[in-house]
């Protein structure tokens, strides 16, 4: 194989992987993603930056036990749809398929929903910006 054959397949792999790996954005938001669905509160609030974290405390307090125990037990799927960069490298959008929620009056939704969830990169870590609407 010709060097520039070589070099060509080494740009085109670091291309593909740009948004991989396990402190990337998407690993980081498919993570925070299963967590949150499976009410696993605490590993979806240690991914998240400071700003978003105390949302989970308010969660936590409005969710009864009955109704977190049948979110626990949903078998959450999120599989990475796309992952958009900023030019700048810091800030980025990662769109999710997410199947297997659980909805509030405790059926599980097998019809998969489109999740986005917005992420920054702070000290060389991938955080979650979450904010209910």
């Amino acid at each position: 194989m010709k060097l520039s054959n070589i070099f060509i397949f080494i740009l085109i792999f670091i291309g593909m992987t740009g948004c991989s790996g396990s402190n990337s954005p998407e690993s980081v938001a498919k993570t925070f993603t299963e967590a949150f669905y499976t009410a696993d509160f605490k590993k979806a609030k240690s991914l998240c930056s400071n700003d978003s974290k105390e949302v989970f405390d308010q969660l936590k307090e409005m969710l009864s036990d009955e109704t977190t125990e049948a979110i626990k037990s949903a078998d959450v799927k999120a599989t990475v749809v796309s992952c958009e960069l900023s030019d700048d490298q810091k800030t980025a959008i990662v769109k999710l398929s997410v199947i297997n929620t659980v909805d509030i009056t405790g059926r599980i939704q097998k019809k998969p929903k489109l999740q986005d969830v917005q992420l920054k990169k702070k000290d060389g870590k991938w955080e979650v910006i979450f904010k209910i609407k």
